[in-house]
């Protein structure tokens, strides 16, 4: 949300010019978690963005960092993929776009599951978050 709001800030965009047009958030919820058995289900985040998205007939949803969307391991491909799974799923239902910006290289300098940098374009990989 910082970088909207100095990216609005440098433009000279007031808040009132996209009233309406642009809706900022941050909710800690996650779209899939760890169940208290070990296992997954599907978080708060899902219905709240079929929610809202249905309500403000939102057209684009955007993720960044991706990595707060969820509750599983960020080097997991097959996690990663239900993940994006859930938000292609929510974009295909509701007629919407999805966006989710990944961490390039984690604190461990491990990189960040293939299954989200495949979709990125090369430049963006060479980003960190």
């Amino acid at each position: 949300m910082r970088g909207v709001r100095g990216a609005m800030l440098h433009h000279g965009i007031k808040a009132e010019d996209v009233k309406g047009w642009l809706y900022l958030a941050a909710p800690r919820l996650k779209l899939i978690e760890k169940s208290p058995t070990g296992g997954e289900q599907l978080g708060r985040l899902e219905t709240l963005l079929r929610h809202t998205i249905s309500k403000r007939q939102i057209d684009l949803v955007c993720l960044d960092p991706f990595v707060k969307s969820h509750g599983l391991d960020e080097h997991d491909n097959g996690a990663i993929d239900r993940v994006c799974g859930v938000l292609t799923k929510i974009a295909i239902a509701l007629d919407c776009a999805g966006h989710a910006r990944p961490h390039v290289v984690v604190a461990d300098d491990r990189p960040a599951a293939d299954a989200v940098l495949a979709a990125q374009p090369a430049h963006r990989r060479q980003e960190l978050a």
